[in-house]
């Protein structure tokens, strides 16, 4: 199941207060959705846990979670990666702390990691971030594929569209390098090493070494007990 974790972490506007200081609020708005279904996961490096589920009314859902209900899986983490999904292909995932609110802006009800805003909790905004970053990519590069399989057989367009396209994956590179530096205790930093797109990591344990121990070394410091960062050190 550690390969759940794996590839989920390869693959959100005004702040809200909660009632209970002990408890997380997720709320969600998106047009074009209305009774369809949404469910909340908590992610853990064993895989995801259903939490719970909602239905879209007026283009609103929201989910609630209490501390204690988050114990009951993760007892010792002080913050907690949370997957939304109306599908198994269709999902996005967030971050935050209990006592914190989060509030997602969705666009596409049928690809709803693309496209969103997040507010609120600090780490979600980083993950919103990481996403709408990932998502430009995506587009660039989708429009290099368009171009090279029109083109495929014209040998001096091939050559530069690979050209351009290993340009985008090193300045991807370079960005998520950048991303945790600068954020170093932030568990978003988490998603952001082992970012993934179609099946091509930007980021390696070994070849971004310095990064990698800086990530570990940071977040050890400061949540000793998560089982993220118990991960983290599995792969040194």
């Amino acid at each position: 199941m550690r390969k759940v974790f794996f590839c989920l972490l390869c693959v959100s506007i005004l702040f809200f207060s909660c009632k209970n200081n002990n408890d997380i609020r997720i709320r969600g708005m998106i047009d074009g959705a209305n009774g369809r279904m949404v469910h909340l996961s908590v992610l853990g490096t064993d895989g995801l846990t259903m939490l719970d589920s909602a239905i879209v009314k007026n283009g609103r859902f929201e989910f609630h979670v209490r501390k204690k209900q988050k114990d009951e899986f993760f007892p010792s983490e002080e913050r907690a990666f949370f997957n939304l999904s109306f599908s198994e292909d269709n999902s996005m995932t967030t971050l935050a702390g209990f006592g914190e609110g989060v509030e997602l802006m969705l666009t596409n009800p049928d690809r709803i990691v693309r496209g969103y805003k997040a507010t609120g909790a600090a780490d979600a905004v980083l993950m919103s971030q990481l996403d709408s970053s990932l998502s430009v990519f995506a587009c660039r590069t989708d429009t290099l594929l368009y171009i090279y399989r029109i083109c495929q057989d014209n040998d001096s367009i091939r050559v530069d569209i690979e050209s351009q396209y290993n340009e985008l994956v090193e300045e991807h590179h370079q960005y998520l390098r950048a991303f945790i530096r600068q954020h170093p205790q932030s568990l978003s930093s988490v998603i952001a090493f082992y970012r993934v797109y179609n099946h091509h990591r930007f980021l390696d344990e070994h070849a971004d070494a310095d990064i990698f121990q800086l990530l570990v070394d940071s977040l050890s410091a400061k949540y000793p007990q998560s089982q993220y960062v118990e991960y983290l050190k599995n792969r040194q």
